[in-house]
């Protein structure tokens, strides 16, 4: 069975260059990362990945907790413009990363390319709990008050 994980890892990395981007990093992730102990000295790949993985599916939680959290908002408008941008978000959030095949960086470019995900994700995640998030509640303020501070007019 190990073997049979390692084999599909390796073909996984080997082939992720040809994948379509937005969906790469639930492709490559270990999905089981919660559940393992991060070796950060290791050298393993597995480790390395189980390490990378870790990151990004904590950071993907946060991501949907504050999500859900601001789609509480009172005011229909303003979470109607929260759920307009989301998608928008969704359509382009790894658009910024590239992996690059294996042959240029190396196993690294995986990692980068996580890593470049993680980042995109905890951005989005800081943008949430700045606007829309306040504690564990969402946000109240006036409708006019919202669209001059984010600096946008309602669709």
């Amino acid at each position: 069975m190990i073997a049979l994980n390692n084999r599909a890892l390796f073909i996984t990395i080997c082939l992720a260059p040809t994948f379509t981007l937005g969906d790469l990093p639930e492709t490559v992730i270990d999905k089981d990362a919660l559940n393992k102990p991060c070796n950060v000295n290791s050298i393993v790949q597995e480790d390395i990945l189980v390490c990378f993985s870790k990151s990004y599916l904590l950071a993907q939680k946060e991501l949907n907790n504050n999500y859900s959290i601001a789609q509480k908002q009172k005011n229909v408008n303003i979470r109607n413009y929260l759920i307009h941008q989301q998608r928008q978000w969704n359509k382009n959030k790894f658009d910024e990363c590239l992996i690059l095949p294996e042959k240029e960086v190396g196993r690294e470019g995986i990692f980068e390319y996580l890593q470049c995900a993680t980042d995109a994700i905890l951005k989005r995640n800081s943008y949430l709990k700045e606007i829309y998030v306040c504690g564990n509640e969402p946000c109240q303020f006036e409708e006019p008050y919202f669209f001059q501070t984010i600096g946008h007019d309602k669709d």
